[in-house]
């Protein structure tokens, strides 16, 4: 049984509000804070990321579901995807069609840029202290990360909620293209990816 979190509305303009009135040492260096947590994080089974964004005034969402060290299946809006190492299926006209060539590794950043990549390649990584949201106390982490996939390129500044000493639980990401996303995390050891029948 898998175990959400999840919240109501965007708390990015709250968070900053927060962390403006925080005393300087808030802002400490934190390396070792998000080492711990890039460590926890990829040390844990399954798991189902839920992204939800609005786009052409359309509330929308993607659900991975990933299972370390490199597989995932994707349900995008009108595509879905299984990826198992390089090799990658889709589904067209309601049957698995192997794709010819192997998943490179910008490609396959473009499909799914994993949040252990975006948190070790940060700038600006920041501990912000606890919050308390819905009834549970988080941990806020806040980072800058560079998306780069092709002719992909992308500015994304992130706010992460984390259970105290536990796994991230949602966040909140504003770029800068105005397109704003919520992913959702979701711990579930049942969740499994194995190649489609073709």
């Amino acid at each position: 049984m898998g175990v959400t979190y999840c919240g109501a509305g965007f708390l990015v303009s709250l968070s900053i509000a927060v962390a403006a009135a925080l005393p300087a040492s808030a802002f400490a260096d934190c390396n070792g804070e998000f080492d711990a947590l890039i460590q926890r994080y990829r040390a844990a089974g399954p798991f189902r990321l839920e992204n939800a964004f609005n786009a052409d005034g359309t509330r929308r969402k993607i659900v991975t579901e990933v299972v370390r060290p490199d597989r995932f299946r994707q349900d995008q809006i009108l595509q879905q995807s299984t990826v198992i190492g390089t090799v990658i299926w889709v589904r067209q006209d309601g049957r698995w069609v192997r794709a010819p060539h192997p998943l490179m590794p910008d490609d396959r950043k473009a499909v799914y840029f994993d949040l252990a990549d975006q948190i070790a390649s940060a700038k600006d990584r920041r501990c912000t202290g606890r919050q308390t949201h819905d009834g549970k106390e988080f941990d806020i982490y806040t980072f800058t990360s560079r998306h780069r996939a092709g002719n992909w390129d992308r500015i994304w500044t992130t706010t992460l909620y984390v259970e105290p000493g536990g796994l991230p639980a949602f966040a909140e990401i504003f770029t800068d293209t105005k397109l704003n996303y919520r992913h959702t995390y979701t711990y579930d050891s049942g969740i499994s990816v194995d190649p489609p029948s073709e």
